[in-house]
């Protein structure tokens, strides 16, 4: 059974629990909160309360443990999938299901270890770990769990990868291909799916947008000014699609003055009106399969399809084409790294010189020539 005790602190009654018979066997104390309100008793009462919960919670396995933390988790709607794929692939085949108390940062190492060898991605691993770590201090929080033995334990170094692109070949035969799906007129399923699929990848190409960014845009986003505002992300692949904020949770304003978009927008709205009888009202999305929300993974995996039909590159998907946008504006077309930041939605610069350091063109050529005429000179003058 636990140690109760409680005490004044500050004025206030104090519970304290302790267990001597962790793994450590240090027999931590764990701090109930303190309140001016609270009496002796019902400081003792609270405490006790607390240690008995510790007792049941965590002697819970691993995989009880995850599943209550994964109905209290904090994260984006988005990211469940991922972390939840991450459970079933990386954390349930590889660690033991034991009570979650006896996990020490030992454990946790040679899991992670076992992971590298297994040649899983380092970027993989790391999301592992960052899940664990994040169900371990809900362990601690709610369970009064005596420590997170994630958090001490190194990440694994990740290599540096060039974010993929569509190079000028496959760019321009791209082009060509979405314009020539988004030209057939017919209102069948089929191609209504061809259709929005291409306009939503046209999208994305001509200004760097994510799917579900695209996916969120309706006609109350696209200005006669010829602004967009990007102001939501669709998000719920793993169930009904809703409107939630934006990776950076803020919404950008930029340009769309780019005509051969806006010619296809144009196009995109009649085509809505000849399809459903009606024209599309304010509210409701430019990227549909049904006439409403349409999921991104189902445009994603539509433009896979495409794709792969198409004879295109098999490592590329849906979110190159905003790499390919990026690459572009900042290598091609030299434009300034915070200006493509902003339009991005990048938290920082930072992030945009991380991903494109291969597409920023150097700023040194005139030093480097400087210094071939210098090394000349003095080559001669000797």
């Amino acid at each position: 059974m636990p140690s109760v005790s409680v005490r004044q602190v500050d004025g206030c009654w104090v519970g304290f629990w302790s267990d001597g018979s962790r793994k450590t066997g240090d027999g931590k104390r764990k701090q109930v909160r303190r309140s001016r309100k609270l009496s002796a008793a019902q400081s003792r009462a609270e405490a006790m309360e607390m240690a008995e919960a510790f007792f049941v919670k965590s002697s819970w396995s691993l995989s009880s443990a995850l599943d209550d933390y994964e109905k209290h988790w904090s994260v984006s709607e988005g990211s469940i999938p991922s972390y939840r794929s991450v459970r079933r692939s990386l954390v349930e085949p590889y660690l033991d299901d034991r009570p979650i108390s006896s996990f020490d940062s030992y454990d946790i190492i040679e899991w992670r270890d076992a992971l590298v060898d297994s040649d899983r991605a380092a970027s993989y691993v790391n999301k592992a770990l960052a899940y664990l770590s994040g169900a371990f201090s809900y362990f601690v929080t709610a369970y009064g769990l005596a420590d997170n033995p994630v958090k001490g334990v190194g990440r694994v170094r990740e290599d540096f990868k060039e974010a993929p692109y569509f190079d000028e070949g496959d760019f321009s035969r791209l082009e060509r291909l979405l314009v020539s799906g988004m030209a057939d007129e017919s209102t069948s399923k089929e191609n209504v799916e061809l259709r929005m699929t291409c306009f939503a990848a046209y999208t994305s190409l001509h200004f760097g947008l994510r799917c579900g960014e695209v996916c969120a845009l309706t006609r109350d986003d696209i200005s006669i000014t010829n602004e967009m505002i990007v102001r939501h992300n669709l998000v719920g692949n793993c169930g009904a699609p809703h409107i939630g904020p934006t990776k950076g949770r803020r919404a950008r304003k930029f340009s769309c003055d780019d005509r051969q978009w806006r010619e296809q927008y144009d196009r995109h709205l009649a085509f809505h009106k000849a399809w459903r009888g009606i024209p599309l009202s304010r509210g409701e999305p430019l990227i549909t399969f049904t006439g409403d929300w349409t999921r991104p993974g189902e445009v994603s995996a539509r433009f896979s399809e495409l794709r792969d039909l198409w004879g295109l590159p098999e490592d590329t998907h849906f979110h190159t084409l905003r790499h390919t946008h990026a690459t572009y504006s900042l290598g091609y077309l030299r434009q300034q790294p915070d200006m493509v930041s902003r339009r991005l939605g990048h938290a920082d610069v930072a992030t945009t010189l991380r991903i494109y350091v291969h597409a920023i063109p150097a700023q040194d050529a005139q030093a480097a020539q400087d210094f071939g005429s210098m090394a000349k000179r003095l080559s001669e003058g000797l």
